[in-house]
């Protein structure tokens, strides 16, 4: 991924700031909704082994996420810019590695 050149591009560090808040907001929801899916999982009665597959990787997903989301709090203590783009750029890669992963028609 190309990163805009900070010199030319107007206010790049508040569209990253921007945009990194925007990726925490959708990271949490994310999180979220995985947690609730799993619960679901487990509470159902004949665990559908036609989704266990899915699952396994769903709480793969969960844990890179959780993992990102843990490393980017505490970046936030005074990371600089560049960490900044790292940051989304390790968010994206694991978007990359889990796209699809799911709902795989067999």
């Amino acid at each position: 991924m190309a990163v805009p050149d900070p010199e030319t591009t107007p206010d790049y560090e508040a569209e990253i700031t921007a945009l990194e808040q925007e990726t925490d907001g959708i990271v949490s929801s994310t999180i979220s909704k995985i947690e609730s899916a799993i619960e679901a999982f487990k509470a159902a009665g004949g665990k559908p082994q036609d989704i266990k597959e899915d699952i396994i990787r769903l709480k793969g997903f969960y844990n890179e996420l959780r993992g990102w989301e843990k490393r980017s709090l505490e970046a936030r203590r005074g990371g600089d810019l560049e960490s900044k783009v790292k940051r989304l750029q390790e968010f994206a890669d694991i978007c990359r590695r889990f796209s699809g992963a799911f709902g795989r028609a067999d």
